[in-house]
Order: structure tokens, then sequence, then C-alpha cells
């Protein structure tokens, strides 16, 4: 279940880890480094023919965008604590989490 109001103890927590997902339920481990459709990347550049009978001739990601189909990733950051008991932090609380979790392990102090 994903709830960002929880409050944990990082010190009970066993292992954490970061992925990325979609609105669809794509899942990664890392962030693309290019635009998605449905999970997939693709060249932005190749062309699309949005119309054969119009002869309109666009690329890929000109028609990902007029179509509205381009992947928007979330990151999301999973801490599980003893007995297989998993807390999910979604979006600007996940990165906040995690730098927090990498703080405590990598003992940095503020």
């Amino acid at each position: 279940m994903k709830n960002n109001k929880i409050v944990i103890d990082i010190n009970k927590v066993q292992y954490a880890w970061r992925s990325w997902e979609t609105r669809s339920g794509y899942k990664r481990k890392e962030k693309p480094t290019k635009p998605t459709v449905h999970g997939q990347e693709f060249d932005c550049d190749a062309p699309a023919y949005a119309g054969l009978l119009t002869g309109i001739v666009r690329t890929m990601l000109e028609r990902a965008v007029s179509l509205g189909i381009l992947d928007t990733w979330t990151p999301c950051t999973t801490f599980e604590f003893a007995a297989n008991h998993r807390v999910i932090f979604t979006g600007d609380k996940a990165e906040v989490m995690w730098k927090a979790w990498n703080e405590k392990i990598f003992n940095k102090k503020k």
C-alpha cells in the first residue's frame, strides 16, 4: 500500500530500494534517459506518419506529445522491515526518504 503520511524509524529498516514507475504500472530500476511511451524508449527523431492521406510527417516525439501518451516517471522508495512488511513512498517524499536512508547508511551528517 502506498501512503506518504506514515512516519517510520529508519533504524528498524532491514533494507531499502528505489525504483521508478508510471501511472500505467510500468516499473524500472533506473529512470529512463529518453522519453518513453508505454514503458519503451523510442527514437525521437524518427518519422511518424500521422496521416497517410494528408501526407503530414512529424517526428515520433511530436506524435507522442500530440496524442498525450508520453510516460511520466515517478520515484518510489520501498523500505522493508522484519517479516516482509513494506512501506512504499512515492513522489517528492520518496526522494526525501531515499536521501535520509543514504545519509544513515553512509554515515553522512548534515
